[in-house]
């Protein structure tokens, strides 16, 4: 079951690098990003985890910038 959150969180994040608009991209990363946290938690893979928590940090300061902008 594991492996399923991971492929989804993988597909998700291969989908999110072709969008060319780079709000969706923020946003569709930032929910690989997510699930790939879940996912490194699940099978106890400290690096996945804490990168994936990094990763998401970086798009919700980006997606903030990029809304704060529009504003």
């Amino acid at each position: 079951m594991n492996e399923y959150i991971g492929y989804t969180a993988l597909l998700i994040s291969l989908l999110s690098v072709n969008m060319s608009n780079m709000l969706w991209f923020r946003r569709l990363h930032l929910l690989a990003s997510c699930i790939y946290l879940v996912y490194g938690l699940l099978i106890e893979a400290m690096p996945l985890a804490i990168g994936a928590a990094l990763f998401a940090l970086i798009h919700c300061y980006r997606l903030y910038k990029l809304h704060k902008v529009k504003a």
